[in-house]
Parts: C-alpha cells; sequence; structure tokens
C-alpha cells in the first residue's frame, strides 16, 4: 500500500462502483481440467510455466510454454510447444520451439513466451531469454522472436527483436528488456510493444518500446521510444498490452507511476498512448483511470493487467491494492470510441467488500466477437467460497458487451476437492463459433493420471454457442446437433447444460416449440 493519509484512499473507494451483476443467459459449463502437455505422467521433475495459446477461428490452436527440470541446479529452462488440429480435443506431444534451445550451454535462458497468429498459418512466438546467441547478445535479457508459416508445425531459429540486442549490454548499465506483446490488425501489420531500461543511471526508470512489421515477423524497424515523453519522466513504465482493431485503431495500455496530465499523485496508474497510423506515431501518455489524480491506490499490482477488443468494446482489467486490508481486487474499464475516452474505474468481483482480503490476481480476458466476454483470473484466500482460500480460478461472463456480468463462479471443477493445490496464470481464449479454452499451469495430481505435484499445464473448454442450436460450436447446425436435440428433448425441466443451445425460447425445456425453432436454424452438412 502506498504511503498515503486515509482520506485520500477513502475517496479512492468512493469513486469506484462495482459493477452490474445480471444473470446471463444460460449457464457457461467447463470441461474438467486435463494435462495439455501429453508427458505429464512421465515428465519426471520437469515444471511447466507461464502457457500462452492462440487460434485462427478453424480448428488449429497453438499453445507455448516455459519448461526446465527443477531437480537440477542450475536449471536450462526452453519454450515448449504443442498443437491441436480439432479445437483442443487432442494435442501433439511438447516439442522444443526454438530449433537453437536444445544447445546444453544454454542455462536459465528462455522465459514467458507469448504466441499470436493471423489466422492465415503465420504464427509469432515471443519470449524473454538470457541467451547470448552464441556470444553475440550479452548476457543481458533480450526479446527473442520465432516464425512459423505452417500453423505451427515448424519454427524459424530465434533471433532479437529488440534492434539493438547485440550492442545494448554495452551502451547502457541497465538494459534488459521483458514482457513481449504483439497484436496483427488483420490488415498485414504487427506492432511488438515491451518493456526495457536504457540508462547509465536509474536502474528503475523503465520504458515502453515498440517496433513493427509488415512481413509477419521476418523483418523488425528499429526500436523506439513509444513516446517521446517518455525519455524525461524518470517513473516505472512496465507491463504493457497492446490490442488493435480492423479498422486502423491501435491501443497500449500499461502501469506507470509517472507524474503524467493530472495524475499529481504518484503512486501507480493505468496509462494508454493510441495510434491510428499503423503504430508509427502514438499519442502522449495519459492516464486511463480517471480518478488517478486523486486515487492514491497501486493499479497493476505484480503487472496484473489485459486488453482486448473485439472491434467494438474495448476492454481493460487490472488489479488494484484496496484498503482497509491489503486486499488485491480486479478493476474494469471499457470504451466504445476505440480508445478516445475510458469509463470509469469499476470493481469487477461483487464480493470485493466481505471477500477478508481476499487475493484476486492475474486477469485475463476473452471475447467471442459476438458480445460474449468472460473474465478469468488466479484467486486465494478467499475465505467465503465454497472451493476453499487455495489457488483456484474464477470467472464472470458477460453477454451483452460487457454492460453486465454474472457472479464469480470457479472454472477449475477439482478445485472443491484439491484443498492445496496451486492453479495459477491462466489464459483465455474463444473462436468467433464459441468454443472457449482456458489454460493454465498446476500442481494437482489428477487422480488416476499419474502426472504428479510437478507443475503441469492444465486446460478445460467450454461451448457457449454464437449459431442458433449449434451444440458443438462448430459454426454450423446438421446432423450431429440433430442427433443432440433428440437427446435433449423432453417436456419437462430443467434443461441440463449440455443442452442449452436448444432451449430457443428460454422456457427451461428442449419441447416441440424449440424443435420448431431448431428446424429453422438447420443449414449445415448433412454428414
Amino acid at each position: 500500500m502506498s504511503c498515503t493519509n486515509t482520506l485520500a484512499l477513502l475517496a479512492g473507494i468512493a469513486a469506484v462502483v462495482s459493477v452490474t451483476a445480471a444473470p446471463v443467459t444460460g449457464a457457461m459449463p467447463w470441461s474438467d481440467a486435463s494435462a495439455l502437455n501429453t508427458n505429464a505422467s512421465t515428465d519426471g521433475n520437469v515444471g511447466d510455466y507461464y502457457p500462452h495459446m492462440a487460434h485462427d477461428g478453424q480448428g488449429n490452436w497453438v499453445c507455448v510454454w516455459c519448461a526446465a527440470n527443477v531437480s537440477l541446479n542450475p536449471r536450462d529452462f526452453d519454450i515448449l510447444v504443442s498443437r491441436s488440429s480439432d479445437d483442443g480435443a487432442t494435442w501433439t506431444a511438447p516439442a522444443v520451439l526454438d530449433p537453437l534451445g536444445a544447445d546444453p550451454l544454454e542455462v536459465e535462458d528462455d522465459f514467458h513466451p507469448y504466441v499470436y497468429t493471423d489466422g492465415a498459418g503465420h504464427r509469432i512466438a515471443a519470449w524473454y531469454s538470457y541467451e547470448t546467441h552464441g556470444g553475440t547478445l550479452g548476457t543481458d535479457i533480450d526479446i527473442l522472436v520465432s516464425r512459423s508459416t505452417d500453423n505451427g508445425a515448424t519454427w524459424t531459429p530465434s533471433e532479437p527483436l529488440n534492434s539493438d540486442a547485440t550492442t545494448d549490454h554495452v551502451d547502457y548499465t541497465y538494459c534488459n528488456d521483458t514482457s513481449p506483446n504483439l497484436a496483427y490488425d488483420g490488415n498485414g501489420h504487427w506492432v511488438a510493444v515491451w518493456y526495457t531500461r536504457r540508462t547509465d543511471t536509474d536502474p528503475d526508470d523503465y520504458d515502453i518500446y515498440i517496433t513493427r512489421s509488415s512481413d509477419h515477423g521476418a523483418t523488425w524497424s528499429q526500436l523506439e521510444l513509444l513516446h517521446s515523453d517518455l525519455a524525461t519522466d524518470l517513473g516505472y513504465d512496465s507491463s504493457p498490452c497492446i490490442a488493435a482493431d480492423t479498422s486502423g485503431n491501435w491501443v497500449i495500455t500499461w502501469k506507470s507511476d509517472s507524474l503524467i496530465g493530472t495524475n499529481g499523485i504518484g503512486d501507480e496508474d493505468i496509462h494508454f498512448s493510441r495510434s491510428t497510423d499503423n503504430g508509427l506515431n502514438w499519442s502522449a501518455p495519459t492516464a486511463l483511470n480517471t480518478d488517478a489524480s486523486t486515487d492514491g491506490l497501486r493499479d497493476a499490482y505484480s503487472g496484473g493487467i489485459d486488453l482486448l477488443t473485439d472491434g467494438t468494446v474495448w476492454l481493460v482489467v487490472w488489479v488494484r491494492e484496496l484498503p482497509p486490508l491489503v486486499d488485491y481486487d480486479l478493476i474494469i474499464s471499457r470504451s466504445t470510441d476505440a480508445g478516445l475516452t475510458w469509463s470509469p474505474p469499476e470493481i469487477l468481483n461483487p464480493y470485493y467488500d466481505v471477500d477478508g482480503g481476499g487475493k484476486d490476481l492475474y486477469p485475463r480476458l476473452g471475447a467471442d466477437g459476438h458480445g460474449g466476454w468472460v473474465v478469468v483470473w488466479e484467486e486465494y484466500e478467499h475465505f467465503i467460497f465454497p472451493w476453499g482460500s487455495d489457488h483456484d480460478l474464477v470467472f464472470m461472463r458477460s453477454d451483452d458487451g460487457t454492460l453486465t456480468w454474472s457472479d464469480p463462479d470457479v472454472l477449475n471443477s477439482h478445485a472443491y476437492v484439491d484443498l492445496v493445490a496451486r492453479d495459477e496464470k491462466p489464459m483465455i481464449a474463444a473462436t468467433p463459433q464459441g468454443r472457449w479454452m482456458t489454460i493454465w499451469f498446476s500442481t494437482y495430481d489428477i487422480p488416476g493420471s499419474g502426472i504428479g505435484s510437478e507443475r503441469d499445464i492444465f486446460y478445460a473448454t467450454s461451448c457457449v454457442p454464437t449459431t442458433a442450436g449449434d451444440h458443438e460450436c462448430d459454426g454450423d447446425t446438421d446432423l450431429f446437433d440433430f442427433r443432440a436435440f433428440q437427446a435433449c428433448f423432453t417436456v419437462t425441466g430443467p434443461v441440463s447444460s449440455d443442452c442449452l443451445a436448444f432451449d430457443f425460447d428460454g422456457d427451461d425445456n428442449v419441447d416441440g416449440d424449440d424443435y420448431v425453432e431448431f428446424e429453422g436454424a438447420f443449414g449445415g452438412p448433412v454428414e
């Protein structure tokens, strides 16, 4: 908690209201968690961490993460990759992504990867690394990227993303690069953002840097400061996120303790900057949380911030440290004008004031492009929920473009029985057809699986159709859905969660009236 008087803290609380909680149409059932890394039962003491994924909306998913044998000292972290071509039903065996990553001389080198796609077979993976690339990059931290043109089946050898990687460790005393985020606009333009230091005097003066590509990451522009104001702010700017729509709008958000604009407190706030020319020029950094000049509170605690757009709504979620306890809760703000203006901060969790100082951390956003949104996060020390106080995953759902949200619910079904396992660092995504997937790493030893209690990559799926009668979330209503409709047909409710796609009139039955609607929706292939 920042050193601010009580009146300022209370003023900050008063200025933040809770979101409107309202029932959404139907439930959102999640499958039981499964190990995504297919070697989970045989990999021994290998720990798997920080998964990230991307899909193309056509059933192809790629998941990346970092892994190392936790029993060795020193450890050698590498980036692993696994693919699914059937919407997550099966996954390929984990493989080292970077062709250079099997070098036995690398030690504790590759961390926290991210993967992105253009939806047309091109994939870009990025991570931060201590790898020296044969002594050419020094022992400082640099950003590495690798590309795939076949949906993640093969990858190019890694190359540095920060264009000064061969000299920055010589030119500056403090120069570590970390936390890369990338975005693609659907029109051939990529922008990468990360935070780093380029200074000889102040180890705490981190700034936001960017680079651009128009050839799917084959080449990148010279790194540059996001905006010239950052050259003189002397603040700690970190944890950047970037999003773009297909209309030429780009937004970057990040955490900063800089005194910018009306932000006169000097606590940590959320800042943002916009571009309308594919990242060539960016607006001056501005506080996104409209209470920045008065709140006196820490925002984006421990890097907890995420940004996403579905092309209509732009949503930011972050962690705020709230008094009187050391209570970390989630805050959201939305924009409907491509980031020009933002709504006042709202507390997402309706139980924030009675959760006894529970910790809500690492929020991530997903959207299906049809008004459906989900926020998932890691929580612990919540004593009011029936799933215990260990680390579990909780989610809230909106089906009206983030205007209203469901109550929080547990996502990992084993939360009720695991008691002490740690489910951490989730990431969520959805296809336009309504197939949702959440991935995370966990110490839970799934009964009968033999995977052990070292960290493995878990995943769970949910189907919330965006096409009427599409029980499978594959984008059409066909004979497979008709068979499911027959199994769901009943004139006495309540309708089960597996049959929600067929309750067209919302009367909690799947009956003759729904059959008429289903017949009208039928239009997929007959085999």
